[in-house]
């Protein structure tokens, strides 16, 4: 994942995280960037990765807390295999 687009991510689910989002909301605090390149590009992904929750259509709250993830989804979030406190799923 490139830098800047894990940047704009860590923005985005630290805006959400006290309170749901509408995806406008997001759109005007990352500088009005268009809904259609902010939801595809960023929000879906980060629904995909876990990271935020999708909730009554376009509203979004970020997802803190634990979750089981395999280890592809680990290296896809771009975090080091080298943690070794943390348990994987194995999917066969």
């Amino acid at each position: 994942m490139r830098e800047k687009t894990r940047g704009v991510q860590d923005k985005i689910f630290d805006f959400c995280k006290s309170e749901k989002k509408h995806t406008k909301e997001i759109a005007r605090m990352l500088n009005d960037m268009n809904i259609n390149t902010l939801r595809t590009v960023y929000v879906y992904p980060m629904v995909k990765q876990g990271r935020l929750k999708r909730v009554n259509a376009r509203y979004y709250i970020s997802v803190t807390g634990f979750k089981k993830v395999t280890l592809d989804q680990w290296k896809a979030l771009g975090l080091p295999e080298e943690i070794n406190s943390v348990s994987f799923v194995n999917k066969k």
